[in-house]
């Protein structure tokens, strides 16, 4: 998945083995969008989310950022907290 887009849908087919609706679209794109702003303040501190260790940096690919791996472990916390991902029948 190489888009914010592509990669929400493929979270929502994992957790809710559904692809996420326009409204569900927008509102994770949203958040993460926030987040990312959030984690890219100055006095925040992305470590904390992204990683156990500042060395475990080495492992992001190029173009990724702390602040954008803490954004999606934000969003994979709410998909994984989701009524729908916790009580799948």
């Amino acid at each position: 998945a190489g888009s914010d887009t592509e990669r929400i849908n493929l979270a929502y087919r994992l957790c809710a083995s559904r692809e996420a609706t326009d409204k569900e679209q927008k509102t994770l794109a949203d958040f993460l969008k926030k987040q990312i702003a959030k984690f890219s303040d100055k006095q925040a501190n992305p470590w904390v989310i992204a990683f156990r260790s500042p060395e475990q940096y080495k492992l992001l690919p190029n173009s990724a950022t702390p602040a954008e791996l803490a954004a999606w472990v934000a969003v994979a916390r709410v998909m994984l907290n989701l009524d729908e991902t916790m009580n799948k029948e």
